[in-house]
């Protein structure tokens, strides 16, 4: 059974994202865990000390449960099965890598309004270095239908493929393996995707095969736009290259990125 992570909070991404997990992790294929960070830079001091502290800090953490169940019980149809909600004090990507690690959790889901931009700017750079599963950012819903994993390399690649045939395994999808090269390097590029779909037949999953002589940032731009799910490597330390910093602000289909 999947375990599934996801961030919450108020904004309508993360509701999709949620939304998608619990999809996903429907007819028993795994269980979600909604959690929501509250941020510790309020200032207690204006509540006196001791007993005052713990008690607006209490008060505090049973407010969030309150609007964070309310969020998940408002779309409850949607949803199917509630996920477990759990509301933790201190800083938001110090508190989902303790969740992840700690839960052994196989996928980390979060809302994209854009995680490199506004107060979401650093948690998700941090969340790449430190996570050790996928992590799958929404910024709307649909059902998953089609998916566009980007062939990199061998070596990226195969860190995340069991992942990736876990996640959609007995899923009514289609996928779709893409390279992109330069002019002359079909025969090289072929080589490679097909041993990338060798190992996802094995592992329970029919695929396409697509190469592209074109800039991949161009390229993937003008194609993943009809896929619901693009999936692509993160190279090790897990800081996203030009492309996947690009796809993050541009991208409308949900990415899911593979440290």
């Amino acid at each position: 059974m999947l375990k599934f992570l996801v961030v919450i909070d108020q904004a309508v991404e993360s509701s999709f994202a949620l939304r998608a997990a619990c999809r996903l992790a429907g007819k028993g294929r795994g269980r979600v865990e909604a959690l929501h960070v509250l941020d510790p830079s309020a200032r207690t001091s204006d509540y006196g000390t001791g007993w005052a502290v713990r008690t607006y800090r209490r008060e505090h953490l049973k407010r969030a449960y309150e609007t964070m169940a309310g969020v998940i019980a408002s779309e409850q149809e949607a949803y199917g099965p509630l996920p477990t909600l759990k509301v933790v004090h201190g800083k938001a990507a110090k508190e989902i890598i303790r969740e992840v690690l700690t839960g052994s959790f196989d996928f980390l889901f979060m809302g994209r309004p854009n995680p490199l931009r506004g107060q979401h700017a650093g948690i998700l750079l941090k969340l790449l270095r430190a996570t050790p599963c996928p992590i799958i950012l929404v910024n709307h819903y649909r059902p998953l239908q089609r998916v566009l994993l980007y062939v990199d390399s061998q070596a990226i690649v195969d860190r995340f493929l069991s992942r990736v045939c876990l996640l959609l395994a007995g899923l009514p999808v289609s996928v779709d393996l893409v390279r992109f090269c330069e002019p002359g390097g079909e025969k090289a590029a072929g080589a490679l995707v097909d041993k990338v779909r060798k190992k996802m037949i094995s592992g329970g999953l029919e695929t396409g095969t697509r190469i592209l002589e074109e800039n991949p940032i161009q390229g993937i731009n003008e194609i993943a736009v009809d896929y619901d799910l693009l999936v692509l490597g993160v190279p090790r330390p897990g800081r996203p290259g030009p492309l996947v910093t690009s796809l993050l602000q541009t991208m409308p289909t949900p990415l899911m990125l593979c440290p």
